[in-house]
């Protein structure tokens, strides 16, 4: 958790015993950790809502996008890799946080 700037959207507590509650589906929550963590995820073949979702996910835990949205990323390349499936989306995501 010390990728985040605000202590995972200010969810964790001082008591780390204390379990999280996080309302992302779990395949959010696995390509989340796997991009935090810039952790190979490919064999999941997830869709690109579903990774668009995660960078939307990445914001709101305060992950900042420069670590994990950059060329040598593997949450980069899987969002290249499927631009042409949603253009639009890929754009609207990538022009409203100056990212891609």
């Amino acid at each position: 958790m010390d990728a985040s700037v605000s202590q995972f959207g200010h969810l964790i507590h001082p008591d780390l015993n204390t379990p999280l509650h996080l309302p992302e589906d779990a395949s959010i929550l696995n390509i989340l950790i796997h991009a935090i963590y810039d952790i190979p995820f490919a064999q999941y073949n997830p869709p690109l809502g579903t990774l668009l979702e995660v960078v939307r996910s990445l914001k709101k835990y305060g992950i900042p996008l420069t670590s994990c949205l950059n060329p040598a990323n593997t949450l980069f390349e899987e969002i290249s890799k499927r631009i042409p499936q949603m253009p639009l989306e890929v754009y609207t995501i990538a022009a409203g946080d100056d990212i891609f």
